[in-house]
């Protein structure tokens, strides 16, 4: 089979910065980083869809023949990795992670709508904070999205996460350290293990 792969360098999205049409033509493993993955609706709205996370495979839906285009975007600086489909079987094997991948991301778009704001918050943060390793136990250096792509994400208002976020700092759960930003991977249902940020 032909590879759509047109890109060999990685690929450095800044936060804020958003992936130009020409690079979604290359399949991209997100390396660091996260990035938010919107469409833009009949409304001419942009509508949020799901986040992407380092370990995930952005284009499988070009493959699959979706003819919209999602716009992407990085909410922390991210480093994306041209992937290569090497043949059929490869492209099949990719096909079923895409399908638990997209599956496991549904399924934490749908918990940053539930509960109340500063669950949804704490929750975001710290999917930003851990990426796909759930199973991290120590702080972790990280950066912060925007307060309107936290707010855009949650469906909150700016006003509102902003104050949320002081909270944050206030408890302890986020803390300023040496102009960098570190965060526990204690999860909200986990309420009897202390969470900390550290932020510059």
């Amino acid at each position: 089979m032909q590879s759509i792969n047109i890109y060999r360098a990685s690929l450095h999205l800044r936060p804020r910065e958003q992936m130009q049409h020409s690079q979604k033509n290359t399949l991209w493993r997100v390396s660091t980083g996260v990035l938010l993955i919107d469409r833009q609706m009949a409304d001419e709205a942009l509508h949020f869809v799901r986040l992407a996370l380092p370990g995930d495979i952005l284009g499988i839906e070009r493959i699959a023949g979706a003819s919209q285009e999602d716009i992407v975007k990085a909410i922390t600086s991210a480093y994306l990795t041209p992937f290569t489909v090497r043949d059929d079987v490869h492209l099949a094997s990719l096909f079923r992670d895409a399908t638990l991948c997209n599956y496991q991301r549904c399924r934490e778009t749908a918990s940053l709508r539930i509960g109340t704001v500063d669950e949804r918050v704490r929750r975001l943060l710290l999917l930003v904070a851990n990426g796909n390793d759930k199973q991290r136990d120590e702080v972790q250096v990280t950066a912060i999205p925007s307060l309107v792509n936290i707010a855009s994400i949650i469906n909150a208002a700016p006003e509102t996460v902003s104050r949320i976020i002081t909270g944050f700092r206030e408890s302890g759960f986020l803390r300023e350290e040496k102009r960098s930003r570190k965060i526990s991977t204690s999860f909200v249902d986990r309420p009897q293990i202390n969470e900390q940020w550290a932020i510059a």
